[in-house]
This record gives structure tokens, sequence and C-alpha cells, in this order.
């Protein structure tokens, strides 16, 4: 009878343990200073209306883009990003996360729109690796599910 309660201890002090280092980890991504590859897609009610690519540089909550290449966009649609990336958002708690091996889940709803946010945890650091937000937009009786996935590649730590 003592094992399984054992079990559970130590699997609780480990899962507490592995989020305190998460969090640790994402706090120090936000003070950093990096460049990385952007890919971005965004769907209304399942239909691509953009896609482009970037880069972005990241400045202890500095955030440029540049390079930014369209590849497509719907016609009549009009794109314009807001001046956050989806990772970097914190304020996610402990029953957030998810960690399987070096691979980390961050999922959480933040102002009516649910956040997934896929990281690699390397060298006690995390790298960004995608992320996807979803939403319900509504204009008088009118709704559409907004999708947007972010692929992230070439992570470089800045000096």
């Amino acid at each position: 009878m003592k094992y399984p309660i054992l079990l559970t201890l130590l699997a609780f002090s480990f899962s507490s343990s592995a989020c305190e280092e998460i969090k640790i980890a994402h706090d120090k991504l936000l003070k950093s200073h990096f460049s990385i590859n952007k890919s971005f897609s965004l769907y209304m009610d399942d239909e691509n209306k953009v896609k482009l690519t970037s880069i972005i540089e990241y400045n202890n909550g500095s955030l440029n883009r540049s390079q930014e290449l369209i590849s497509f966009i719907a016609k009549g649609f009009e794109h314009g990003e807001d001046a956050s990336e989806p990772f970097l958002i914190s304020g996610f708690t402990c029953e957030n996360i998810k960690v399987d091996g070096e691979k980390v889940t961050i999922n959480f709803d933040h102002d009516d729109k649910n956040y997934i946010s896929n990281f690699l945890y390397q060298k006690e650091k995390l790298l960004p690796v995608k992320s996807v937000v979803e939403a319900e937009v509504g204009v008088l009786f009118m709704n559409w599910d907004i999708k947007i996935i972010t692929d992230y590649s070439n992570f470089k730590a800045l000096l």
C-alpha cells in the first residue's frame, strides 16, 4: 500500500520540479536576445487567408520583424499582425505545461483565445518550435473560427 503512495509523491515532485524548470526557462527566454525564422499561416473557417515568412529579432521585450515575404494572401483580405508572438505570452500555470522528454507543450487560454505553444527544452533553455492560436471572432450575426499556425526554425541566441 505504501508503494503506490510513494510513486505518486515522486511523480508529483518530479512534475512540480519540471514545471518550475520550464517556468524559469520561459522567463529567461523573455529576457534574452535572439533571432528566429517564422512561417505564419492564418485560417478562417478552415480556409487559408494568409501565408508569410519573416525573421524575428527579439531583445528583452522588444520585437522586430524583417524580411517579411507574403507568399499568399486571399483576395480582398487585409492582414495585420499584432506586436507579439504566441510563444512569448506568459501567465500559464503548471497545469498548462506538459513535458515529454525534451518536448514541452504549453496550452492555455488568454484573452478569449486558446494558445498552444510547442518548445524543445535543451540545456535549460526553451526553443520555440510551433504555436497554434484558436479563437472565434464575431461581427454582428456572423462568426468565424480563426486558427493561426506559426512554425519557428533556426533559433539563434544573440549577444
